[in-house]
């Protein structure tokens, strides 16, 4: 579409979703209200709207907003803040921050994809590196820009093993 889509806030009133179809002459809040609607990134089908929760507050979860209906499916438990999404091919895939909090333990970062927006799995481990996130960089996987139609899943570790180098992982050809 020609939508422009915004995702803002940290706290639950400012944590939304919005779209705008007229240049921001009006947003429509489309997803709103609570820390699960704090989101970086956004993944698109033609059916669905993909996002993760980024909350240190609570567990985060992968959600998808159906166009039609409205509805807001919540759809898999992840390890930790979800930062980037991307497409490529039929593959949705996002990838978990190593953002400590009291609630978000681990030491590594994730990525997590589907084939059929339904059922994830966990296809990618990075160890978090040696220095601390509250002085250095939480641990992220950072996805190229745009959707493409390979059969290959390129990132760019930062602050985890094999930091600011691309590195190539091959997608399963089914789940």
């Amino acid at each position: 579409t020609e939508d422009l889509w915004v995702t803002t806030g940290d706290d639950n009133h400012e944590s939304a979703i919005w779209v705008t179809s007229n240049r921001f002459s009006s947003l429509k809040k489309v997803v709103f209200g609570s820390q699960q609607t704090r989101a970086v990134d956004l993944v698109f089908t033609e059916r669905h709207v993909y996002f993760g929760s980024d909350t240190p507050h609570e567990r985060n979860w992968i959600y998808r907003w159906n166009r039609d209906t409205g509805e807001v499916e919540r759809l898999q438990e992840v390890e930790s803040s979800v930062f980037y999404g991307t497409r490529i091919g039929n593959w949705i895939l996002f990838s978990t921050a190593c953002e400590h909090s009291r609630v978000n333990q681990k030491s590594s970062t994730f990525v997590w994809g589907t084939q059929d927006g339904v059922h994830w799995k966990r296809l990618a481990t990075f160890r978090k590196d040696i220095w601390p996130c509250g002085y250095f960089e939480h641990g992220q996987l950072r996805f190229p820009t745009g959707t493409s139609d390979s059969k290959r899943l390129y990132l760019t570790p930062i602050a985890v093993e094999c930091h600011e180098q691309v590195v190539e992982c091959s997608l399963p050809t089914e789940l």
